[in-house]
């Protein structure tokens, strides 16, 4: 039986990187990221497609805890709803 020699230790291994699915913005002079898709998978709305503006607006305006158009309205769903409606004014 022959034992295999381990790879001499000068050499590292090189580490691939998985593609981030964190996006970065500056708006206002100030860095901000976010979970790129995470909005139009908690919607149900498939990618290529646009989120209407309007389902944007009826969900900003609704309180915690509604339901609008069969999903409920969280913090977290309002942040990223209104972090979308930002985007869509500075295009």
């Amino acid at each position: 039986m022959t034992k295999k020699k381990p790879p001499p230790k000068d050499k590292k291994r090189k580490v691939l990187k998985k593609p981030s699915k964190y996006t970065s913005v500056t708006l206002g002079g100030k860095k901000v990221t976010f979970e790129k898709g995470a909005l139009r998978k908690k919607l149900g709305i498939k990618e290529g497609q646009r989120i209407p503006r309007s389902l944007l607006f009826r969900l900003d305006k609704a309180k915690i805890g509604d339901v609008v158009e069969g999903h409920k309205v969280t913090r977290l769903m309002k942040q990223r709803v209104n972090l979308a409606l930002v985007l869509m004014k500075s295009k």
